[in-house]
């Protein structure tokens, strides 16, 4: 059986104005969000317009902050019974979407579309 922390499901009920495609990870199982941060931080660095791709830092160039709504970005789940929000999946916009989920899948994620 998978783990939920490594497959996503594509929600087409959720349309956003910016256009972005919101995976949301399977709850199904135990999730664990350390695992989440080392897999994923790197991939969103990797695809934010305005992060550098190693720190994750912000740019120090002109017009970056214009470029923070243009990135893949986290989203948390609603809040359980305990009112704790967990890990709930990743907005990805369009201009990165096919490599984002390319990369997820080559390192061993489930991508259900």
């Amino acid at each position: 059986m998978l783990m939920a922390s490594r497959r996503l499901i594509l929600d087409v009920s959720e349309t956003r104005r910016d256009e972005k495609a919101t995976y949301r990870l399977d709850p199904s199982g135990p999730v664990d969000e350390g695992d989440i941060e080392r897999e994923l931080l790197p991939l969103l660095y990797k695809y934010h317009p305005a992060l550098d791709d190693v720190s994750g830092k912000l740019k120090q160039e002109p017009g970056v902050r214009d470029a923070l709504a243009l990135g893949p970005e986290f989203f948390l789940s609603a809040p359980d019974e305990e009112a704790i929000s967990r890990f709930g999946g990743v907005r990805l916009p369009v201009a990165t979407r096919d490599a984002f989920v390319r990369d997820l899948r080559a390192s061993g994620w489930v991508i259900e579309e």
